[in-house]
């Protein structure tokens, strides 16, 4: 299943600023997660944007601390749209921008090959592709992804 990532922030960030491009973004701090060191630099250049400042800021290790980070007001997080929705829905996260852009890995579900054939597999698997299918039709971020 493919996944993307958003930029989010708490509505209170913004503080009344308007953000026209992702380039503004650049003017607030940037939560980074360590996995993903060059998470925001690939998503700005994939959105044509080739940024000479640095884009570096907060680092989290777990997506719970950038989600939190976010929400508190310290900068904007790029997130993956599965991780954040709820609390966008719930209105505690906002997407200052639509740069959505597909993330670089997604989900996989793997078993050994011996697995291959064995029913337990296939009818998980099976089960799986049916909630992924459910999911993608009814989030509003992801309505027409692949």
């Amino acid at each position: 299943m493919s996944d993307f990532v958003v930029p989010v922030c708490a509505p209170s960030l913004l503080d009344g600023q308007e953000i026209k491009t992702a380039k503004d973004l650049l003017k607030f701090p940037l939560i980074q997660h360590t996995t993903w060191p060059l998470l925001w630099k690939n998503w700005f250049t994939d959105l044509g944007i080739e940024t000479a400042k640095d884009t570096s800021g907060p680092k989290f290790e777990f997506h719970s601390h950038a989600i939190g980070a976010a929400s508190s007001g310290i900068g904007i997080a790029l997130m993956s749209d599965l991780v954040v929705q709820r609390e966008i829905d719930s209105g505690d996260l906002i997407i200052p921008f639509g740069g959505r852009t597909k993330f670089e890995d997604g989900y996989f579900f793997v078993y050994p090959p011996k697995m291959k054939n064995g029913v337990n597999a296939q009818t998980f698997g099976f089960w799986l592709q049916q909630q992924c299918a459910s999911f993608l039709a009814t989030n509003p971020l992801h309505l027409g992804s692949s």
